[in-house]
């Protein structure tokens, strides 16, 4: 037998399901969201959290990289501002930190400077930061971001936490779905040639330069469905459309060749090379067979010294001359209606 609620006892018979029912239509109120301001100016942490506030936000500060650290670790912030200029650690190696923490590496981090500067957005990525912003944008323009970083936060919290690409699985529950509805879809398998050759600290900066360039070749050319993941050891898969396919796979190219030019020291230093295949033409069976074949498609692009080998059966409408096959032809069942 349910007992009623200490407040309830005594009412009149009826008054407590009605009292119920109304308790029970009553919308449910969402927490706000916390965020960790680390800002070494007190004026500028008060007028920070004061903007927060106003905007629905709950506030917490710290005025050192150390309190910093220590308020993420206990309090779980659902984001944290870092200043670049703290005064025991700058901002950058106080993100490395963080990230590499068990219990704050899946907190976004947003750096913040005194003024823009050319590569802030860069090195914000590097440190493992989601991105920068300035201090001149405190009012609108931050809150603003604010709320568009908040509105993917629980889907990234199952992203990679090196990468901040979605998980393996995701992958292949997407890719999965596309190929049981013969849907249009392109799967492009990303090698970075050279990656064995790295000590562990260049090749964790490798594959976060790799993971970069991909996820900003997605945000500019992708669209909602395109998905990418990291499989490891320097392997990275991307599914697009294969209208887009052939674009984005210069853009990836090079943004990683620009990008490795600037933060890598290795020489000859590590490249992309990219394979992919469509179903424009052909079906497959499964997803590993889509991906077998984007690999080997990396493997013909590299032996041929392209940068990029999209296999579409299909030259009109990619509106390129694409390589021939692979001298091992592509087997597989057809679409219906082929």
């Amino acid at each position: 037998m349910t007992l009623p609620c200490p407040q309830w006892v005594g009412l009149k018979t009826g008054a407590f399901e009605r009292r119920q029912r109304s308790c029970l239509k009553r919308p449910v109120k969402t927490l706000a969201k916390v965020i960790l301001v680390a800002e070494s100016d007190a004026f500028s942490r008060e007028l920070l959290s004061s903007v927060l506030t106003r905007s629905g936000y709950r506030v917490i500060s710290a005025a050192t990289a150390r309190e910093t650290m220590d308020k993420a670790s206990r309090e779980g912030p659902d984001l944290i501002l870092v200043d670049v200029a703290l005064p025991d650690m700058d901002g950058f190696e106080t993100c490395r930190r963080l990230r590499h923490n068990p219990a704050t590496e899946t907190i976004p981090l947003l750096l913040m400077e005194a003024a823009a500067e050319p590569g802030a957005q860069e090195r914000a990525l590097l440190a493992g930061a989601e991105g920068s912003t300035s201090k001149a944008a405190i009012s609108g323009e931050l809150v603003s971001r604010l709320n568009r970083l908040f509105w993917p936060l629980e889907a990234a919290k199952a992203n990679d936490t090196l990468t901040r690409l979605p998980q393996y699985r995701a992958f292949l529950s997407q890719t999965t779905r596309l190929l049981s509805k013969n849907e249009p879809l392109a799967l492009l398998a990303v090698k970075l040639v050279g990656f064995r050759a790295l000590s562990p600290k260049e090749k964790e900066q490798a594959i976060r330069l790799g993971a970069m360039a991909i996820r900003e070749a997605l945000a500019i050319l992708g669209k909602p469905s395109d998905i990418a993941s990291y499989q490891g050891r320097g392997n990275f898969l991307v599914l697009t459309s294969p209208y887009r396919a052939s674009a984005l796979c210069r853009r990836i190219l090079a943004r990683f060749q620009s990008l490795a030019a600037s933060f890598l020291t290795s020489q000859p230093p590590p490249s992309l090379v990219i394979g992919g295949v469509t179903n424009l033409h052909r079906g497959f069976r499964n997803v590993s067979e889509i991906i077998r074949l984007a690999e080997q498609g990396g493997k013909y692009a590299r032996r041929r010294g392209l940068g990029h080998y999209l296999a579409s059966w299909e030259k009109s409408l990619l509106g390129e001359a694409v390589p021939p096959p692979p001298p091992a032809p592509f087997r597989g069942a057809r679409l219906q209606g082929e």
